[in-house]
């Protein structure tokens, strides 16, 4: 299960997600002009580790995600779409009116997710 997760971590860096725009920055240790490898390996839609995944995916975001927006969710969800193979439990929730924090909150937006 991946919440909102952030699948482009250099888009991420220059766009400056949550706390006070240094999240991704405080995750790596590094931008990515100085440590593009740690980026490389990191990344989730860059790599290759999800062509052997053997588990089940399920990926959720609010629709109106400002901390995380949808358009990472939705890639990751599309890079995964295109790399994974078997039969597997595989869904994308992007429930309506709901934040970054809905999703995992049952006085929310929970149900509609889960």
């Amino acid at each position: 299960v991946a919440i909102a997760p952030v699948a482009n971590l250099v888009h991420a860096h220059e766009k400056k997600l949550s706390d006070d725009g240094a999240a991704v920055l405080n995750f790596v240790g590094a931008a990515p002009d100085k440590r593009p490898d740690l980026y490389e390996a990191a990344c989730p839609t860059k790599s290759q580790i999800w062509a052997r995944l053997r588990s089940d995916v399920v990926l959720a975001t609010g629709a109106e995600d400002v901390d995380v927006p949808v358009e990472l969710t939705r890639l990751f969800f599309h890079r995964l779409d295109q790399g994974l193979t078997g039969p597997r439990l595989f869904e994308y929730r992007e429930p309506a009116g709901c934040d970054h924090y809905a999703v995992v909150d049952a006085g929310r937006g929970f149900a509609e997710v889960w």
